[in-house]
């Protein structure tokens, strides 16, 4: 109920209000209130166990330094990559001959 405290004052400070001097469309309106912050409520506390399902089995770099594990994988990336351009399949090939056209 912490991040609906606001909710809830707003909600008591309005029927306050509505004790002393309200009308019907007041009491409607504070029927209406409380059922939408209930079902925020709801809704928002059935969101948070995948919240943090999330939050544990994100990948993120760790003081934007890459695992172990990531960096032997990217680096044979780069080497398939070079390997290509030695060979002349890469995209240097493509801007020599359009160099040689004109």
């Amino acid at each position: 109920m912490g991040p609906f405290f606001f909710h809830w004052y707003g909600w008591g400070q309005y029927l306050i209000g509505v004790l002393e001097n309200g009308g019907l469309i007041d009491w409607v309106f504070l029927g209406v209130w409380g059922a939408e912050t209930i079902m925020e409520q709801v809704f928002q506390i059935s969101l948070l166990p995948k919240v943090f399902d999330w939050a544990e089995n994100a990948e993120f770099l760790d003081n934007d330094v890459k695992k172990e594990e990531d960096e032997g994988e990217s680096e044979g990336a780069e080497d398939d990559a070079e390997d290509e351009d030695a060979n002349g399949d890469g995209d240097e090939g493509v801007a020599d001959e359009n160099a040689d056209d004109e």
